[in-house]
């Protein structure tokens, strides 16, 4: 068990040096896991970014416009509770960041209330860190998420997150991120698969 141990700070290590942009989704409900309770999961997301400015007005010279971005993500995810409304999480993304967060259950009824804060770091052109407080609302059914995030790449930006875990014991979480980037707007869908235990 101690020399697979030592083999964890190798793979981070690796992950933070290999991985080359800051992570933009959420693959978590509002709902903090039990003390005790584990979740894993795996997410695949798709982002499609476009100019808006001022000299972008109509639709045809947003769609016409060269400024636009796509990408594509594969991430793998970890949740455990702590303790009673408290969990953390830790998130790899193949072609972003290592993630590592905590969820603060705020209330459970009539619906659920959560504040998480994560801190995430990854290697491209340059070293990324980024801070990202969010406010997550609803049920696991249905939830709003609200975020400002601040990157050292990237600037400060907005998030506003609508999603929702389908399921029992396995769950499929269909996700839309909507990023407010400087002039731009992002938006990433993004589906995950999640296994309790």
């Amino acid at each position: 068990m101690a020399s697979r141990c030592c083999f964890i700070p190798i793979i981070l290590a690796t992950v933070i040096l290999v991985c080359g942009c800051t992570p933009l989704t959420v693959f978590q409900t509002p709902k903090v896991n039990d003390v005790g309770e584990s979740t894993f999961g795996i997410g695949f997301s798709y982002i499609h970014s476009r100019a808006v400015s001022p000299d972008s007005i109509t639709s045809h010279e947003l769609s016409a416009s060269p400024d636009r971005e796509t990408r594509q993500d594969l991430e793998l995810y970890y949740r455990e509770g702590l303790i009673k409304n408290l969990d953390a999480g830790i998130k790899i993304g193949l072609f972003s960041d290592v993630c590592l967060d905590f969820k603060y259950q705020i209330i459970d009824a009539p619906f659920y209330v959560s504040v998480d804060l994560s801190y995430s770091l990854s290697y491209g052109y340059e070293f990324t860190n980024q801070v990202k407080p969010t406010l997550l609302i609803g049920k696991e059914w249905a939830y709003l998420g609200l975020s400002y995030a601040w990157s050292n790449y990237l600037g400060p930006y907005e998030t506003i997150v609508v999603g929702s875990a389908l399921g029992k014991g396995i769950k499929v979480l269909p996700i839309l991120n909507i990023h407010f980037i400087d002039k731009y707007v992002l938006f990433q869908p993004a589906i995950g698969l999640q296994f309790s235990y």
